[in-house]
């Protein structure tokens, strides 16, 4: 367990220790519930830190793992979000996977690994990364937004679950900045899936969530700041 009274000492490096991070992604998907974030085998671990992905993790200075990021620069994944984005593939990263230990979350862990990843992404050329969320996982789509992706479609993958698609361009924003104030036209229930495809078919793009003062959560759509 996590010391609440503690400042703890964080270490990011790269990794390719499969067993440790699969390890974590099981630990973390035993706190939320089905449909959430997706279950991903050894396979996927291996594939992202073998010649077409790159892997990050944060570690204790005490030794344990305790969160990972993987990016896709050369697997199917990248082709896949470029094709429903109509992107160029050989300009696109995927954020396309992310753990952080229960004991210690709550700590911005997810932000800095996505910033370790853009980072990566923009030294080797590629000026734009994707990413997929589920409606419903607000913590991971709010960390994203707030480091300035927009939601730009909703597809249903993964077996047909519905997951928002969104996009950021890299090379002229690092250091990750935090998103500038947005105008907001509407603001949809995160599990209205047919009200973010009608949204998002106007050609509006999600660009905040908020929660209001009975708990719900909402996302916050206007006008884009971007293009793909």
């Amino acid at each position: 367990m996590s010391d609440a009274g503690a400042v703890p000492e964080f270490i990011w490096r790269t990794t390719n220790d499969v067993d440790t991070a699969h390890a974590l992604h099981l630990a973390s998907l035993s706190t939320e519930p089905p449909l959430k974030v997706r279950s991903d085998g050894r396979a996927h671990f291996e594939m992202h830190m073998g010649e077409g992905g790159w892997a990050i993790a944060c570690f204790l200075a005490s030794g344990p793992m305790v969160a990972y990021g993987l990016l896709a620069l050369q697997l199917p994944s990248v082709a896949l979000m470029a094709g429903i984005l109509g992107s160029d593939a050989s300009k696109l990263c995927t954020i396309d996977g992310m753990a952080v230990h229960p004991d210690w979350r709550g700590r911005r862990l997810h932000e800095v690994a996505i910033d370790r990843r853009l980072r990566h992404a923009a030294s080797l050329g590629r000026t734009a990364a994707a990413a997929t969320v589920a409606p419903w996982n607000v913590h991971s789509l709010r960390g994203m937004l707030r480091v300035g992706f927009e939601v730009r479609r909703l597809a249903f993958l993964y077996g047909g679950q519905p997951r928002f698609l969104v996009h950021r361009a890299i090379a002229d924003g690092l250091p990750v900045p935090q998103a500038p104030p947005r105008h907001t036209t509407l603001s949809l229930p995160v599990a209205d899936v047919p009200g973010h495809q009608a949204a998002l078919a106007t050609g509006l793009v999600g660009h905040g969530c908020h929660q209001d003062p009975q708990g719900d959560w909402f996302v916050d759509y206007g006008p884009p700041a971007m293009s793909c």
